[in-house]
């Protein structure tokens, strides 16, 4: 998440049990940003990696923990993207926390998704849904995030970013979503969809939308930037069951 200047990731813990304060509104990553009745930055619970609205650079778009076996190289790395220009990376914990700069991928990413697998895809505006693969191309764009040490006062420390050694690419997995889409072998899943006007159905397992509607929000948040619209969803693990 991000405010006007600065995106930054956040990390909790599976074992957590909750209460994490990530200092919002007081501070976006680890910078200063409306600290009136606030604490001191180490007071709060700080992200693992920033990085700034350089460039086009506008909203963060993430990210899961690549849990597959076709990449080896990416286990254990969150993937994470901005919106506006596509520039992508990967975190990992080993001991510490370390950001590589995985380059430029296209942009208008809205959602990552992920396969019974572990596999993981990312889905863009334009109609498309791309399968992140291993690639030997190295990048060599200049990194604009990085692993981020917090100190206890307002002007943090950063830690270099590593240079890039398993460069992500993307294959396109499908495309051209304008017509109807059929659903074979659906199993025991549940398939959502949802509107940017902030509908959502629900797709049976014979590949038709239930009607009505499973979800329809008719009003929502108001904020002083422009509003693309409802992009993506995230449920509870057990939703599924319910």
């Amino acid at each position: 998440m991000g405010q006007t200047e600065w995106e930054e990731i956040n990390f909790q813990d599976a074992f957590s049990t909750g209460g994490e304060n990530w200092g919002w509104r007081c501070y976006e990553g680890l910078h200063d940003y409306n600290t009136s009745g606030c604490g001191a930055m180490n007071t709060y619970d700080s992200p693992i990696a920033e990085y700034q609205h350089l460039g086009s650079n506008c909203s963060v778009t993430g990210g899961y923990v690549y849990r597959g076996s076709q990449y080896p190289v990416f286990q254990g790395h969150y993937i994470f993207a901005d919106y506006c220009t596509g520039q992508t990376w990967t975190a990992i914990n080993n001991g510490g926390w370390s950001v590589t700069y995985q380059g430029d991928l296209g942009g208008l990413f809205t959602t990552f998704g992920e396969d019974v697998n572990g596999e993981i895809y990312l889905a863009s505006t334009n109609g498309t849904i791309y399968r992140v693969t291993e690639t030997t191309t190295f990048q060599t764009h200049t990194p604009t995030a990085s692993p981020v040490t917090p100190t206890s006062t307002a002007t943090p420390t950063q830690t270099p970013t590593p240079t890039p050694t398993q460069p992500i690419h993307l294959q396109m997995f499908a495309s051209g979503f304008t017509e109807p889409v059929d659903v074979e072998n659906a199993g025991d899943a549940r398939l959502f969809v949802a509107e940017r006007e902030g509908v959502v159905y629900e797709v049976s397992a014979k590949g038709s939308v239930e009607i009505p509607a499973l979800l329809d929000i008719q009003s929502r948040v108001g904020t002083d930037y422009f509003e693309q619209g409802f992009l993506s969803m995230v449920f509870h693990q057990d939703f599924s069951n319910t």
